[in-house]
């Protein structure tokens, strides 16, 4: 921070970091989630994860645990009925994908 209160921006270095960190930080369920409402036009959050319980063979309460995590965390909204990324879990999403790859190294888990 400069005198005048500036935070000086993130080098491509830096955020090569944060996106290692942020892949250590979330599991591969939090990540398949993250990713999953990325390309989701929003909706409940309850049919959502059972689709994605369905594909991914991932137990829908494990995908509701981390779900209720993520908003915690500030990264999932679930504003009108409607689950959908925060600016934060943009964010998230954006460093993950831009420093690791489209397929965000996602395996599967059960």
């Amino acid at each position: 921070m400069d005198e005048e209160g500036n935070v000086p921006p993130i080098s491509e270095e830096g955020r090569a970091g944060i996106a290692r960190l942020l892949a250590k930080a979330l599991n591969n369920n939090q990540r398949l989630i993250l990713e999953h409402l990325s390309d989701s036009r929003g909706g409940p959050i309850t049919p959502q994860l059972v689709a994605l319980s369905s594909a991914r063979k991932v137990p829908l309460s494990t995908l509701k645990l981390n779900a209720r995590i993520l908003r915690d965390l500030g990264l999932v909204s679930q504003e009108d009925h409607s689950a959908t990324l925060t600016e934060s879990g943009r964010e998230v999403i954006f460093l993950l994908r831009a420093h690791l790859g489209q397929g965000l190294q996602i395996q599967e888990v059960n």
